[in-house]
């Protein structure tokens, strides 16, 4: 019995040994990485919900599916449709497209994010909703004009930033409101051709080093 103890023991040591060593050589390769904001894009529409004093609900880190009530969409304003729309309602979200949500539907960890339907006319558009929040240590800091977080890699590496779309970071102070989208997420929306959504870098790790 003991020695079954000291084998899982040993396993177990070994496995948090290997990973900290493979973080450790993502580290001294410095390759970067860049953390994205969501825009308000001057080019294509910008909704809301039509229920201001339901739709905060969103910003909740637990799942909404079950007892979520599809909810209509209101323009802000009309400019061209887009597969990624910009929502206030009244917290920032990101909308997608049906098109846009076939075309993601593999790359979308669904342990970390749910999809909320919403209506525009015979359309369906929906909310994309973080349900679980990493762990972060963040600084604020005052760059020109703008404040920028400032992360650090091996949180981020440790979390599996590299794999995926989007995260949403618990502070000491609380959860940061907005949705930080990776490089992974940016590049996949041009790969795939997805229209609308401008993408603002809010971290970048070479500026940081």
């Amino acid at each position: 019995m003991m020695w079954m103890v000291l084998k899982t023991f040993c396993e177990y040591w070994q496995s948090n040994f290997k990973l900290e060593e493979e973080i450790e050589e993502k580290l001294e390769k410095r390759f970067s990485m860049k953390l994205y904001s969501l825009d308000v894009s001057d080019n294509f529409t910008s909704y809301s919900t039509k229920n201001y004093e339901e739709s905060d609900e969103c910003d909740e880190i637990y799942p909404l599916s079950d007892k979520w009530k599809e909810k209509k969409l209101t323009v802000i304003e009309r400019r061209k449709d887009a597969d990624l729309a910009f929502c206030f309602d009244p917290m920032d979200h990101l909308l997608l497209s049906q098109r846009a949500v076939d075309l993601l539907r593999d790359f979308i960890d669904f342990e970390e994010v749910e999809l909320l339907p919403v209506k525009k006319g015979k359309e369906r558009y929906y909310i994309l909703h973080v349900i679980r929040a990493h762990k972060l240590t963040c600084d604020i800091v005052k760059k020109d004009i703008h404040f920028r977080y400032v992360f650090q890699e091996k949180e981020l590496i440790e979390c599996g930033i590299e794999e995926k779309l989007v995260i949403k970071a618990e502070m000491n102070y609380g959860v940061l409101s907005g949705l930080l989208f990776t490089e992974k997420f940016v590049e996949l929306v041009k790969e795939l051709n997805l229209q609308g959504g401008e993408f603002e870098v809010e971290w970048n790790s070479e500026e940081n080093s």
